[in-house]
């Protein structure tokens, strides 16, 4: 009879092992099985066991990801499943469920010199009319198509910095405007009444009742100074060749009025000077009322010029005691003779007008900021009228740190400067530096520029940042989340310095922007949900003034916003935020603004497996030949974009990818497309669906016999193997933790495993007189397979599942 062949019931290492009849027991008095074999899901990189693609992946394993709603803002590359936040694009996607064209911008050119500061409305016989601060021009118009009629000519070098209509106790409105050079030197204020477009522009008329700082006789450098009206000097010991009288102001004037007390009998002839930054010149058509007979000081008269526009306040000082010396702005008398003797002064006082940096009207009181010789000055006045009655309310810093803006919010007056935040008292009286998002030793000069009140805020730009101010119970509270710039993982082309904000009745604007690629952005601000949305790509301009009017449109207020001395202009809807439902309003077909949405990244949920994308799908209304969606995709970071379709029919549409697109995660962008202004497509949903197949892992659990004799006797089974070889086969797997070869029961693969124990039991025998022994061991997979799984709803977390419909959720 021929040997028996031998059996084996799995291998290990190339040697065969018969099971035993049980496993040892377990510590809780169970048996343990002889063979165990389980599959656990392992977050291992994958090992493909097989193609994936589209063919070979049936649909009724797919699952689907839908966007329903853009709404919640833009700023993240990464896409977000728990929060919605796409990439960024030049799309309107401010109303949930639904994404138009970007509104159409309109732009208009305005003869100005430098930018537009500010504006106002004034309603001229019985038309609303706009007024632009731009530059030297003030400019009105009633139709923004037409922008370039001229109220005002200040000259050249002139900028309009600010304006603010007042009633007080004067029975007509004025409109009180803000003038200075472009060098920063203080000019009057103008007040216009508006009776024609043209109307009435009045400077306040000459005060001739100021009284100096001091006035001061320079006799050959040893001061005598007087600073106490009335400004009476003593000059008749005036020598023409070393001695000279300074009378010095807070703010720039015009000339000086001269009270005699003794006259100059002896021929005389008078020389003023200002000081210019650099050196004392001469002023410009000056004109000596004082003068008889080519006598000056002769008699009591005024003495004017015309006032300097580079002057700069200076301190002049005691040659013979240092600390005698006087500041502000200064005019230097001198006579080419001397003086009689006895001469004197019962008096001399400034001739000027007010000046003003900034107006604004808060709590029933006009305010102005003035650049004095001892800082910027804050001043009021209740009755508003051509020579206003200002009374001072406090300075608010010194000249080292420039005032760059005033406005009314809330309850407090807000006013910013380069170095920070300055709030006018709950009292009226007194000015606080209050909460400011940046340490006080940084400095930025335009810090304020372009802010605006909107909901009881002040919405200011300062730095790279947008910050919004207001009254707490009598605090001041700083929200630093209305910041575009939070956005911390933001890396579109839209970011950078937002340069100015306004708001209307449903959203903020704001414009940003990126010095790199020296572009303005527009965004728009959803106050419910605190997110911006990037609206439109405004080119390469400046922006630093915006504001929303009724002027210009005969239903719709209009955006209004300054591209350097141009303005620009949008049209508002009026009783709806959704721009659908007013049919004014125009969608923007430009080639610079696409009405593309980027999606962002989607790696649905399962970051770092293996996806098959099946199909995309879009639904959308408005769709026609040339109202179209385009959906396009890519799966490579910073690659081309594919183009899947481009769909044109409302309101579903559908199409297969190919059968090579399998990734980890795919990036979506759509475009919207239109042959007409007065249409849009609007998307509604997105859908990308996709199938997973998940790797996993399996355990094995194993229980042998094993034999502790040698050789086998002749015509033996071979089916139970050594002992000392199992040991040493597991003991030397087990050190280097490398792969063993593994034949499971079934015999059908040869697996490579990791060996993660082995144990060794003796089992007593009483019919053989001999111990029995039992190998025990525990594998685990080395390399992670694959396999198709339904749609494993168990995965999503409630949150993920809360953005699925009802009918979505059939389709899992």
């Amino acid at each position: 009879m021929p040997p028996r062949k031998a059996t084996w019931d799995v291998k290990i290492n190339g040697v065969g092992y018969q099971l035993a009849n049980a496993g040892p027991a377990s510590a809780d008095g169970g048996v343990r099985p002889s063979y165990g074999e389980q599959s656990i899901e392992y977050p291992a990189a994958r090992q493909a066991s097989g193609a994936q693609n589209y063919g070979n992946w049936p649909a009724q394993v797919e699952a689907v990801w839908l966007v329903t709603d853009t709404s919640e803002g833009f700023g993240q590359k990464v896409f977000d499943s728990a929060n919605g936040r796409y990439y960024y694009g030049f799309a309107d996607t401010r109303i949930p469920g639904q994404v138009t064209l970007p509104p159409q911008v309109n732009s208009t050119a305005v003869t100005a010199e430098v930018r537009i500061f500010d504006h106002f409305e004034r309603t001229i016989s019985g038309t609303d009319t706009l007024f632009l601060c731009a530059g030297r021009y003030v400019k009105y118009l009633t139709d923004p198509t037409s922008p370039d009629a001229n109220s005002k000519d200040l000259g050249t070098g002139v900028n309009a910095t600010s304006a603010a209509t007042f009633q007080g106790g004067h029975h007509t409105p004025l409109t009180f405007v803000a003038q200075q050079m472009a060098t920063g030197v203080p000019q009057p204020y103008y007040t216009y009444d508006g009776s024609s477009n043209t109307g009435t522009w009045a400077l306040d008329n000459r005060d001739s009742t100021v009284a100096p700082r001091d006035c001061v006789f320079s006799d050959n450098g040893s001061f005598t100074v007087d600073n106490a009206a009335p400004m009476a000097l003593t000059l008749s010991s005036l020598n023409a060749s070393q001695d000279k009288v300074y009378v010095t102001g807070t703010q720039p004037f015009e000339g000086i009025k001269v009270e005699m007390n003794a006259l100059n009998t002896d021929a005389t002839t008078l020389t003023v000077k200002y000081y210019n930054g650099t050196s004392y010149t001469a002023v410009s058509s000056l004109s000596d009322g004082t003068s008889e007979s080519s006598t000056s000081f002769k008699q009591n008269g005024s003495i004017t010029w015309t006032l300097p526009t580079d002057w700069v306040p200076d301190t002049i000082t005691d040659s013979s005691d240092s600390t005698v010396s006087s500041n502000g702005y200064h005019v230097e008398l001198t006579w080419n003779n001397n003086f009689a003797s006895g001469v004197s002064t019962n008096d001399i006082d400034l001739i000027q007008r007010d000046t003003a940096l900034f107006f604004e009207v808060h709590n029933e009181k006009l305010f102005r900021i003035s650049k004095e010789s001892d800082g910027f000055i804050l001043s009021t006045s209740v009755d508003g009228a051509l020579n206003a009655t200002w009374v001072t309310v406090d300075k608010v810093t010194d000249l080292s740190n420039p005032i760059t803006g005033m406005k009314s919010a809330g309850s407090r007056l807000y006013i910013t400067s380069e170095k920070g935040l300055h709030v006018l008292a709950g009292s009226g009286t007194t000015i606080g530096n209050e909460v400011w998002p940046h340490p006080r030793d940084f400095r930025d000069p335009n810090n304020g520029i372009g802010a605006s009140t909107w909901r009881g805020r002040l919405w200011s730009p300062s730095r790279f940042g947008l910050y919004a101010f207001s009254d707490t119970s009598g605090y001041i509270t700083i929200d630093t989340t209305v910041n575009p710039a939070a956005l911390l993982e933001n890396d579109s082309p839209i970011a950078g310095k937002v340069t100015c904000f306004a708001g209307d009745d449903f959203f903020g604007y704001a414009i940003v922007r990126n010095e790199e690629d020296s572009k303005s952005y527009l965004l728009s601000y959803n106050f419910d949900n605190k997110s911006w949305h990037t609206l439109l790509d405004l080119g390469n301009i400046t922006s630093q003034h915006m504001w929303v009017s009724d002027v210009g449109h005969a239903a719709n207020p209009l955006l209004y916003f300054a591209a350097g001395d141009d303005i620009r202009y949008i049209v508002l809807p009026r009783h709806s935020p959704n721009t659908l439902q007013d049919s004014n309003c125009r969608f923007d077909i430009s080639t610079t603004n696409v009405g593309q949405v980027y999606l962002g990244r989607f790696n649905a949920a399962f970051e770092y497996e293996i996806k098959a994308f099946l199909t995309g799908k879009i639904m959308a209304d408005n769709l026609a030949a040339t109202e179209t969606v385009t959906y396009e995709y890519r799966v490579v970071d910073g690659g081309d974009w594919n183009t899947l379709n481009t769909f044109q029919n409302s309101p579903v549409g559908t199409a297969n990818f190919g059968t090579t697109v399998v990734a980890r995660w795919i990036e979506v962008r759509v475009t919207l497309a239109s042959g007409s202004t007065s249409e849009t497509p609007v998307l509604r949903s997105v859908y990308t669906s996709f199938n997973i197949r998940f790797p996993f892992k399996r355990t094995f659990n194993v229980a042998v016999k094993l034999r502790e004799l040698g050789a086998e006797g002749q015509g033996r089974i071979n089916q139970v193997g050594r002992v000392a070889t199992f040991k040493d086969t597991l003991k030397t797997a087990m050190s280097s933790s490398s792969p063993i070869e593994f034949i499971p029961l079934d015999k059908t693969e040869s697996l490579e495993v990791i060996a993660v124990d082995y144990r060794v039991f003796s089992i007593a025998n009483a019919a053989l007189k001999t111990p029995e022994y039992v190998g025990y061991c525990e594998f685990i997979e080395h390399q992670a397979t694959v396999r198709g799984t339904h749609a494993r709803l168990s995965a999503y977390t409630h949150a993920a599942l809360s953005a699925y419909t009802h009918e979505e959720l059939q389709t899992l």
